[in-house]
């Protein structure tokens, strides 16, 4: 219990929003690499972006305002496929969490 102290290993806290991450607290000295939160924050945004677009084109061939319909298609697309690869980051982030339990120290 005596490492837990030097603030080498950090007590887990249960997240309730994306925003509860700590985003802009990066060393000096870090380099400007993108790191996990940042692609993931991308990712969510680019899903919800996604969503409200197809919303958009549902919305625009109801009523009668576009003349493409192959737009609500791509829509559709673009928005599985932003969930999909945000799903698949998720399942990548656990399984890779999975791992470092399983190391011994």
């Amino acid at each position: 219990m005596e490492g837990l102290n030097n603030g080498f290993i950090q007590w887990m806290r249960p997240l309730n929003r994306l925003e509860d991450f700590e985003l802009d607290k990066r060393e000096p000295n870090q380099s400007k690499e993108a790191r996990f939160i940042d692609i993931f924050r991308n990712a969510w945004n680019n899903a919800g972006e996604a969503r409200s677009d197809y919303a958009g084109e549902q919305y625009a061939l109801s009523v009668g305002e576009t003349d493409d319909p192959h737009n609500l298609m791509i829509a559709a697309n673009k928005a599985e496929l932003s969930v999909e690869l945000l799903v698949q980051l998720r399942n990548k982030a656990l399984e890779s969490y999975d791992q470092l339990i399983k190391i011994g120290f």
